[in-house]
């Protein structure tokens, strides 16, 4: 057992490793970065190992918020990330796809301050190599570093149980910046690998901005407009529910948010979901599992009851979901509008509303009971529209 004197030492010792693991972008000379050095990926992940078993309890997260962990992560993560976004990505196969060129324009500012975050903590962004190749080493160093990052992003994430006093730093720092930065990049990459740090840094976003107003709102404005649409259109559909619980992470407290995601301005975001979520791939479906679950699964179902059972936003997201649904169900080999104008993801938001629709215990509710009432009120909007269909 340790003594205090003797665990700051250690925690302290792994800190700097943990700093040194990356290399800056800065020390490149002639156009030419050193790529991080096993040795130094090696002590990195040994010391986040560390230090993450701290982070299992209150006891041991307080310590590490005494030793200024979060701050100290910070820079290690954002040094992480670039590497990955601007060196790594070259190793994997990039998917261009239309619904990230058509919000190219509504993310200008967006991409604005990711760039000038990056600088100003001594990173440059320019790190391909002329025929946009990787420049990791050999595959197991790319391996190692995204182990490290993976740890990285678990690290962080577990802080954030500290509350704002760990929150409050990271966003301040712009970890989500650096963060949905990397989702956006993972998104369009292949492998198990993209997708195993894909799910970690949702995770890590989802967790910033848990009853924090001021990190949600920041996790939201950095997320939604470009790297969701991103994820919510790939084929990454493990990421669906992580992806989900960000999103609901970010505007949970806020109406305007919430609104903003049945607009028509996000609205492909949900769409592209519903799609997935109720005609997954064989990769997704597992036997036993209702069709639903096996895209966004709970995480789907938690954000769609926020908006249509707690706030009164299903006509709004139902009459989002005609606007360019055909283009999006046909990435899943769905079929196309119907003749009446109703869509096969409104179908599929009404069969999804159907499962999680709250039920009174034992049918003994009285109607004016919450459940009960708003459970009337989407079975008349249903009826409404099919109505209006036949």
């Amino acid at each position: 057992m340790l003594n205090s004197d003797e665990q700051a030492v250690e925690i302290t010792s792994w800190l700097v490793a943990i700093e040194c693991t990356f290399p800056e972008f800065n020390e490149a000379v002639n156009g030419s970065e050193r790529a991080p050095l096993r040795s130094e990926l090696e002590t990195g992940k040994c010391s986040l190992l560390c230090i993450i078993r701290l982070t299992k309890n209150e006891e041991g997260r307080s310590i590490l918020l005494l030793h200024e962990t979060p701050s100290r992560i910070a820079v290690p993560i954002w040094k992480a990330c670039s590497w990955f976004c601007e060196v790594g990505g070259g190793s994997e196969s990039s998917k261009p796809d239309d619904t990230q060129q058509s919000t190219q324009s509504e993310s200008a500012a967006d991409t604005h301050r990711l760039s000038s975050s990056a600088t100003s903590m001594g990173e440059e962004t320019d790190c391909k190599d002329k025929d946009g190749q990787s420049r990791w080493p050999d595959r197991q160093t790319e391996a190692d570093a995204t182990e490290v990052l993976r740890l990285l992003l678990a690290l962080a994430r577990n802080l954030c149980a500290a509350g704002p006093a760990c929150q409050d730093i990271l966003e301040q720092k712009g970890v989500h910046l650096a963060v949905t930065r990397l989702v956006e990049s993972l998104a369009l990459q292949e492998g198990p690998s993209a997708c195993t740090l894909l799910r970690s840094a949702l995770q890590l976003l989802g967790n910033l901005g848990v009853q924090n107003e001021v990190a949600a709102s920041s996790v939201f404005d950095a997320l939604v407009p470009r790297a969701a649409p991103a994820v919510a259109h790939g084929d990454h559909y493990s990421a669906h529910p992580p992806l989900c619980m960000a999103i609901l992470t970010g505007c949970r407290s806020c109406p305007k948010r919430r609104a903003a995601l049945c607009s028509l301005q996000y609205a492909s975001i949900l769409q592209a979901l519903l799609t997935t979520a109720a005609c997954p791939s064989p990769e997704v479906q597992q036997p036993g599992v209702k069709a639903w679950e096996g895209g966004g699964g709970e995480g789907l179902g938690y954000l769609l009851r926020a908006l249509c059972l707690e706030d009164d936003l299903l006509p709004s997201l139902y009459a989002a979901c005609c606007e360019a649904a055909d283009g999006v169900a046909s990435r899943a080999g769905a079929g196309p509008a119907s003749a009446h104008g109703s869509t096969w993801t409104q179908g599929a938001l009404l069969e999804l509303l159907a499962q999680i629709i709250p039920r009174p215990a034992g049918g003994a509710a009285g109607a004016g009971e919450p459940c009960l009432s708003r459970s009337r009120f989407l079975l008349e909007f249903v009826f409404q529209q099919v109505r209006a269909a036949l």
